[in-house]
């Protein structure tokens, strides 16, 4: 449970934060009510819109002391009435409380239907509001996310050479740098994927999200299934839905390549099937058996979906009959029960692109890694390369059917504006085991913040400063992130007021103005910087 700046991304940079140094208690209202007062909401919760680059870096404005009473317990109620706000402890605001037991709202109510106070084990001899277990919640929510992006971060050091960790961190500035931080969906994506565990089927069609994205800017007639796509051709009444959405992408021709993530849920179990339909040939690459001995499910599974296509394609009788082709890509072996996700990740990375190394046991906490980092990529992908809505040529509808091409309901989700509004570059960098080099990863940056229809410009800035400390027009320029913190907030003056006053402490909008006219002078803005550089 660390509360200190010795894990932020990369120390030559300002830590952020987002409380004032001057909290102003002595200011706050004194009523106890279930909800947190708006203006204190402004004062102690984390921006909405908070991203990776941004937590990664968060330090406290207020840590705790070294003498903490206590970095574990039970929070209290009690029937006395809050004591005075200046007697609250700023620290308590920022405090990770993940180790500390918080009443519900229910355990609030007293008998004779007021509310509690709390008593917190880091804060004995003061009691708090009951509305403070709101910020302390959210401050959990806060460390548990920052915990995650780190862990990733490791992941990324821990399998890289020395020469290259600096690159690495260079890399998820740059590619995760816009990533909603808090995203629950992802964040629990994440969790999973950096843990000994299965991957389940929203991390690998995240990952095909991505690589469909990229394959289509490339102009290659592959597409990379859905894990639903094997179940559904296995159905009678499903198939021909669900080959037409696929072999639309394809042209409705017999060319190109469909790679499928097979699962057997009986035993749990992940395998890589190909569908070459130039030369009429597939590949099972199974991590616990040859490749001439696959499952017989997966087999007959496979022969069904190749009849199939044959039969929407209206191949004429007598054509090549389907071969398996056993010896088109290497199959790796597990010794585990949990390999079997990122090994088909891996193989559709190596059926895609010829420079992937193959899985090893040595490498499985780097692919896990390249797992996230696809999940990653995706959910920064905007809606128009989802795709969600694409019209079919005029010629191929003949059924009300073969108005849109369906996607899966996390498409929706990750196209959402919650998510950022990050591009998806088809060249961006594929490999996270060969980190980027300056230039290459420059570029990225420049190609993720030319989005004209960001919502987002103080993040932007911000991280735009962050990318160029050293800028020769301005030596000794610095940034001011308390300032962006105030921009964040709505303004605090009554409707129809002509005057505007700034927040209390350093947390100014004058600051966060002082910040963009910094990056006005420096001419690094978004319209200029979106052109890649040669690498």
């Amino acid at each position: 449970m660390s509360h200190h700046c010795t894990e932020t991304l990369s120390s030559h940079l300002d830590p952020f934060r987002w409380v004032p140094e001057d909290l102003q208690a002595s200011t706050w209202p004194t009523v106890n009510t279930p909800a947190i007062p708006p203006a204190i909401k402004l004062l102690l919760m984390a921006p909405e819109d908070i991203r990776v680059a941004e937590l990664l870096e968060y330090c406290p404005t207020h840590p705790p002391p070294p003498s903490l009473p206590s970095n574990t317990g039970a929070v209290h109620t009690s029937h006395l009435p809050p004591t005075d706000p200046s007697t609250y402890p700023s620290f308590i605001w920022e405090l990770d409380h993940r180790h500390y037991t918080i009443p519900t709202e229910s355990n609030l109510l007293l008998a004779n239907d007021g509310l509690a106070s709390l008593v917190h084990p880091a804060a004995p001899d003061v009691r708090f509001p009951a509305w403070a277990a709101i910020p302390w919640r959210a401050m959990s929510e806060v460390w548990n996310a920052r915990d995650i992006w780190i862990k990733g971060l490791t992941f990324c050091q821990s399998n890289a050479p020395l020469s290259e960790r600096r690159e690495l961190r260079r890399y998820a500035r740059v590619n995760w740098g816009e990533v909603a931080a808090m995203n629950s969906e992802l964040l629990a994506r994440c969790q999973r994927i950096l843990g000994d565990n299965m991957l389940n089927d929203e991390s690998l069609n995240d990952c095909a999200d991505f690589w469909n994205s990229c394959l289509e800017r490339e102009g290659r007639a592959v597409v990379v299934a859905h894990t639903g796509f094997a179940p559904s051709v296995m159905k009678p009444n499903a198939s021909q839905r669900v080959l037409r959405t696929t072999l639309h992408k394809l042209g409705n021709s017999a060319k190109g390549k469909i790679i499928i993530p097979w699962h057997l849920p009986l035993l749990r179990h992940w395998v890589t099937v190909r569908v070459d339909l130039d030369d009429r040939t597939f590949v099972i690459v199974d991590s616990l058996r040859s490749p001439d001995n696959p499952d017989p499910r997966v087999l007959t599974g496979v022969h069904t979906l190749v009849a199939a296509i044959d039969q929407y394609l209206s191949q004429p009788d007598g054509i090549k009959p389907w071969a398996h082709n056993q010896i088109a890509i290497a199959a790796p072996r597990q010794f585990d029960g949990v390999s079997c996700g990122p090994i088909t990740f891996n193989t559709i990375q190596r059926m895609l692109y010829v420079d992937r190394r193959i899985w090893t046991a040595e490498r499985a906490s780097s692919i896990r890694m390249e797992v996230m980092d696809g999940c990653v990529k995706c959910w920064q992908m905007p809606i128009d390369a989802m795709k969600v809505h694409k019209l079919i040529p005029d010629e191929a509808q003949s059924s009300p059917e073969k108005h849109t091409i369906s996607v899966s309901p996390d498409s929706l989700a990750k196209s959402g504006p919650k998510d950022g509004q990050g591009m998806c570059n088809p060249e961006l960098e594929r490999r996270i085991d060969v980190p980027l080099g300056v230039t290459k990863g420059m570029a990225a940056f420049r190609q993720m913040t030319a989005s004209s229809a960001s919502p987002r410009p103080v993040a932007q800035a911000m991280t735009t400063l962050r990318q160029f400390p050293s800028h020769p027009a301005a030596p000794g320029m610095s940034f001011n992130h308390s300032g962006m913190a105030a921009l964040r907030r709505p303004s605090q003056t009554p409707p129809g007021s002509a005057h505007t006053t700034p927040m209390a402490g350093p947390s100014s909008v004058a600051s966060g103005m002082a910040a963009f006219r910094q990056l006005a002078i420096l001419d690094v803005q978004p319209s200029t910087a979106g052109k890649p550089q040669p690498s």
